[in-house]
């Protein structure tokens, strides 16, 4: 038995994918919950771009969370460890290592994604060139 998968997009995302070469006005039809929107039967585009859109579109999501939980850990434990004296300054390293200055790379990381996001449309074509020119900043993960 098929599932029916669908994506909801706006009008402008739609108008996005048409000029991409995708035309899914078709394969659309209005959202029962939210006015203004189009639900896009997944099943009327070309696999293998969805494919790559679900994962360009998981991998935002993914860092704006991440992005989130960094801020949590610093705000609430990181700081508050360092100012009650919980740990030494060592012991504070061992633990979070350099998470202070890993999170500015991944707030620029979000930044770029999103806004290539929203600067594309729907239809994201590129978006190793943003992990390129912060691939020297991504270093700090082997430390």
């Amino acid at each position: 038995m098929a599932v029916e998968k669908w994506f909801v997009i706006s009008p402008f995302e739609a108008d996005a994918m048409a000029r991409a070469g995708m035309d899914v006005r078709s394969s659309c039809r209005p959202t029962p919950d939210e006015p203004g929107k189009l639900l896009l039967d997944t099943a009327k585009i070309d696999q293998q771009e969805l494919k790559r859109q679900e994962v360009i579109y998981e991998t935002l999501v993914t860092e704006r969370e991440y992005v989130r939980d960094l801020k949590i850990i610093i705000d609430l434990y990181l700081k508050v460890m360092r100012e009650k004296k919980i740990l030494p300054p060592k012991g504070l390293a061992i633990v979070f290592s350099n998470i202070e200055q890993i999170l500015p790379v991944n707030v620029e990381l979000l930044a770029r994604l999103e806004d290539r996001r929203i600067r594309s449309g729907a239809v994201v074509k590129e978006v190793g060139d943003v992990f390129l020119e912060l691939a020297s900043y991504l270093k700090m993960y082997t430390v």
